[in-house]
């Protein structure tokens, strides 16, 4: 989840925010920084001159409104929560039609909006489906790679997109990612006959939001959680070390608290995290992890955030995870 990305795109206010992210400390410094100049400069004065009352004044003044500042990017914050959340872009095209492969478009009625998805087919013998859940950029156009290694392991695979991105319409939330999920669960076992046990929950990145929430509601066949954070809060306390956790956590609507519902997953769960990720710090799979129950394994694999799921460490690790739970 790269919460921050498009920052000089947005307003002032956007902004202002991005400027916390790259240097948090500012806040503090530069407030602390003009404190101690006015109150030197009032002892350089003369007693009783009105430049040093007024010097002294202005001193004061400085933690009162760096307070009032500190509750002011607050509010900011929790107004453009949802931009830092979900960044839908790009559009939909048709990878899967271009590649050959054979798949279905899916469209099905979510609280009165649309959430479009595609059912690609798996390249021989189906193993059984995976309901993929993609992280908060993009679209499933952009997830093409991802389908690739699941169809060429024999798992059919629905990839989904959140409302208001590509095709599907509405707004994202966290809310609406749940709705969206169990939509798509629904159209598996339901539509196209799956029996649960044979259903591979997969969450990459955000995705793993939905995912966590799904698995603790259904009795799929396995879960599988890549490059997932622990909860927004957490990412956000993170970024801007000037919030602690336990604040946002108050204040922010989309909390996605994965490490508050991992451990009721009771299907086998492989955490896949690199120790080199970039955005979702590997603490945040290890977390997740550590606080799983059994069954569960722990795959590290190298690469970035966005780069890492292509390696063949990640592909051999999916194979020593699945191939003993759905036989070939």
């Amino acid at each position: 989840m790269c919460v921050i990305s498009n920052y000089t795109k947005e307003t002032e206010h956007m902004f202002v925010l991005g400027l916390l992210y790259r240097y948090p400390y500012l806040y503090f410094i530069v407030p602390t920084v003009l404190f101690v100049l006015l109150i030197l400069a009032s002892r350089i004065m003369k007693p009783g001159e009105k430049s040093r009352k007024t010097a002294i004044a202005f001193a004061y003044a400085i933690p009162v409104l760096a307070v009032v500042g500190y509750a002011g990017i607050l509010a900011l914050l929790y107004s453009y929560q949802g931009n830092f959340v979900f960044q839908p872009s790009g559009t939909v095209d048709d990878p899967p039609k271009v590649l050959g492969w054979t798949y279905e478009d899916v469209l099905l009625d979510v609280g009165g909006d649309s959430t479009h998805g595609w059912y690609v087919h798996a390249a021989a013998d189906t193993r059984g489906a995976v309901l993929f859940s993609h992280g908060n950029g993009g679209t499933i156009s952009s997830r093409i790679k991802d389908v690739e290694v699941f169809r060429q392991l024999g798992f059919d695979v629905l990839a989904y997109d959140y409302g208001g991105y590509g095709k599907s319409t509405g707004l994202p939330s966290e809310t609406r990612c749940r709705d969206d999920i169990l939509a798509m669960w629904n159209h598996l076992t339901n539509d196209r006959g799956f029996a649960p046990e044979s259903i591979i929950l997969w969450g990459r990145s955000m995705g793993g939001g939905p995912t966590c929430e799904l698995a603790t509601q259904v009795d799929e066949g396995a879960v599988i959680l890549e490059s997932t954070f622990t909860s927004v809060p957490d990412m956000g306390a993170e970024q801007f070390p000037i919030f602690p956790s336990f604040l946002l956590a108050l204040l922010i609507e989309h909390k996605f608290d994965n490490v508050g519902k991992v451990s009721q997953i009771g299907a086998p769960l492989l955490v896949i995290h690199s120790s080199e990720d970039e955005i979702i710090p590997a603490t945040h799979g290890q977390k997740l992890f550590d606080t799983a129950i059994n069954p569960k394994d722990f795959l590290s694999i190298p690469g970035g955030h966005n780069s890492g799921y292509l390696t063949t460490i990640r592909t051999d690790g999916l194979k020593a995870f699945l191939n003993p739970l759905f036989p070939l």
